[in-house]
């Protein structure tokens, strides 16, 4: 390889590394190999943010979708619209989602009354100090 060549293809891995948004001195501060890895990795990130983004918009489409199918199975069942659940009129579509729903629940209601005894139990503990700070009876006198 010349170096015409070598100077053309460092010229392009340049521009490339400066498109990645990366500085002038980061470039000539680390080696080919590594420039060429921080272009990889600005790659996957931007395509992992561009995923991100379409799963946004599929997420809304859905929404919207099931929106629209809702409103037109309640209109040909002639139901009032404003009464419409798609999980009361599919529910084989949602039993999946309702039962993570509820394993979900479950465990917020556990976590929440583990925190609550806890915190009485701080409250409990606090009381009595206070009342032996003051040379006060505690409940058991």
């Amino acid at each position: 390889m010349t170096y015409e060549q070598q100077a053309a293809l460092m010229q392009e891995l340049y521009k490339r590394f400066l498109d990645c948004e990366y500085t002038p001195k980061l470039f000539y501060s680390v080696s080919v190999n590594e420039a060429i890895d921080l272009i990889e990795s600005y790659a996957r990130r931007k395509q992992q943010r561009e995923k991100e983004i379409l799963q946004q918009w599929i997420s809304i489409l859905d929404v919207f979708g099931s929106n629209l199918i809702k409103k037109m199975a309640m209109a040909v069942n002639g139901e009032d619209i404003s009464e419409a659940s798609m999980v009361r009129l599919l529910p084989e579509l949602f039993t999946a989602d309702i039962q993570d729903n509820n394993s979900i629940d479950k465990k917020q209601k556990t976590e929440l009354s583990a925190e609550m005894q806890l915190y009485k139990a701080q409250r409990i503990h606090h009381a009595y100090r206070v009342n032996r700070q003051r040379g006060g009876a505690t409940n058991g006198k």
